[in-house]
């Protein structure tokens, strides 16, 4: 799991950093307001946000995320508790709000939370299941090996599922990048020999998804 953190305190980056890390997170994170409105893109599947930065303020990054159409939980992480400040994170996209100090353990129950909302194990098919939060497929009860860019590309379709996910959110989100014309099909191509038949689809237009399954 993806995990973008907006934080300038640097002693408090590097704790959050380091324990969600050591839990198996991948966490990217910036202490600059303006280095990280540069970097927002649809690759996360989370992000903890300070209100108070240098350069760009926190609502300001919210709202640029939800002006990319980026979906992903947005928690607001901050000292200041006015009901202003408050009001308009959720006006504008938080999900929730984490009063500082707090300890790092709150924000994992909040990724368990927001993870287990949306029912974090995912039917694909009759035989096959994938874990959003550990990000696993299994087939018949048992693990399906992926490698590092199939795991990333059946992620970003499964969290979208039911709505097509463009070729460039699918290079951005595994290739963290633009990519030549072909990487994004010869994937796709690559990961369909796992999977049952057809359980990738895709529109010329629009990209590639995954239907709901329907017993």
């Amino acid at each position: 799991m993806r995990i973008f953190l907006v934080e300038d305190d640097k002693e408090l980056n590097k704790v959050v950093t380091n324990t969600l890390t050591s839990l198996g997170f991948n966490v990217t994170s910036y202490s600059d307001g303006n280095v990280a409105a540069n970097e927002l893109s649809g690759a996360y599947d989370i992000f903890f946000i300070d209100l108070h930065l240098p350069n760009v303020d926190g609502l300001h990054l919210i709202q640029e995320i939800r002006k990319q159409n980026i979906d992903a939980p947005i928690f607001v992480i901050s000292g200041d508790s006015s009901i202003n400040s408050i009001e308009k994170a959720y006006e504008i996209g938080c999900q929730d709000y984490i009063k500082k100090p707090f300890d790092v353990k709150e924000l994992v129950i909040k990724i368990n939370k927001a993870f287990h909302n949306t029912s974090h194990i995912i039917q694909l098919a009759k035989n096959h299941e994938y874990n959003l939060f550990t990000e696993e497929l299994f087939a018949k009860g048992q693990p399906v090996l992926l490698t590092k860019k199939e795991k990333d590309l059946l992620h970003i379709l499964v969290k979208n599922i039911g709505s097509s996910v463009s070729n460039e959110r699918i290079e951005s989100y595994v290739w963290g990048t633009s990519m030549e014309n072909g990487y994004v099909r010869q994937l796709v191509s690559k990961l369909r020999k796992k999977l049952p038949k057809n359980l990738i689809k895709n529109h010329t237009a629009s990209g590639y998804y995954i239907d709901h399954y329907k017993k």
